[in-house]
């Protein structure tokens, strides 16, 4: 089976950033277009994005639900890969972490483990211990209600977060979820007993109004989703002991943002990570 550091590369290309997956260890195949010839687009704001800069701050937002102890386990050894993948392409990255448990957090972000009491990690840091103590240290069996994209929404409103959007730099939100939005996305009809009613702060198209209220029309932001993609990995995560969800509220989200949309089930998930996401 390939590694992930085998099969993902990031590659600046003029302004425009190509996301390459490896084909047999000798090949690669662009999963977007090869080149760009005009970058002039209709797209709302996109006059004022510097595709030049390639700074970019990454929101990390984890479910820390009863289920996930695993899956963020794993996520925490691809995102090792992804940080050197980064520092490697010269991209000046950093990264913030909360969680989907806004009752506690807040969209307030965590301050990382073995790394000076920060609440960034960047290529300075001892980028395997700080991401698995973290991961250890946020653990599991919180709060049963996720709500990322409200947790979203209040993290790039939080004042003690500031320092994790930089002017002029892209943001990268990736979240993981074994459930959707509040567990079901709002629909009663999935589980009577699970479901939850939707506000504003947990609809996708309000977060992105809210992040061009935040930051006007300057900032590139792309929403990644690792999630149940389908419903043979939700039988396959149910099969696990706790019922799961495929997520299509942050599946939508990604959709308006350029995002991508990885499955929890794959085995290396973040091959399919676009960090950057579509112009």
């Amino acid at each position: 089976m390939k590694t992930f550091k085998n099969m993902i590369r990031l590659c600046v290309l003029g302004t425009f950033v190509i996301f390459l997956a490896c084909d047999n260890g000798s090949k690669f195949k662009a999963t977007d277009a090869d080149t760009v010839e005009d970058t002039d687009t209709d797209d709302s704001g996109d006059d004022d994005i510097d595709l030049t800069n390639t700074d970019l701050d990454i929101l990390l937002v984890i479910d820390d639900s009863g289920s996930m102890y695993k899956d963020n386990e794993k996520l925490a050894g691809y995102l090792g890969d992804l940080a050197d993948e980064m520092s490697l392409e010269g991209i000046d990255w950093q990264m913030c972490v909360t969680t989907t448990d806004v009752s506690y957090y807040e969209g307030r972000t965590i301050l990382w483990k073995s790394n000076n009491n920060s609440n960034i990690v960047n290529a300075s840091s001892n980028i395997p211990r700080v991401f698995n103590k973290t991961i250890e240290w946020i653990g599991h069996g919180w709060s049963d209600d996720e709500q990322g994209i409200k947790a979203m929404n209040l993290a790039i409103n939080e004042p003690d977060n500031s320092n994790c959007f930089r002017d002029g730099a892209s943001l990268a939100v990736i979240l993981i979820s074994d459930e959707d939005e509040r567990s079901v996305g709002g629909k009663q009809s999935l589980s009577s007993v699970q479901y939850k009613k939707l506000n504003n702060r947990n609809s996708p198209s309000v977060f992105m109004d809210s992040v061009f209220s935040k930051f006007g029309g300057s900032k590139r932001v792309a929403v990644h989703s690792i999630v149940v993609d389908d419903s043979a990995c939700r039988k396959a995560q149910d099969a696990e002991g706790s019922p799961s969800f495929i997520g299509l509220k942050y599946m939508e989200l990604s959709e308006l943002s350029g995002g991508s949309v990885m499955s929890i089930c794959d085995d290396d998930y973040l091959i399919d990570l676009n960090i950057y996401g579509d112009l």
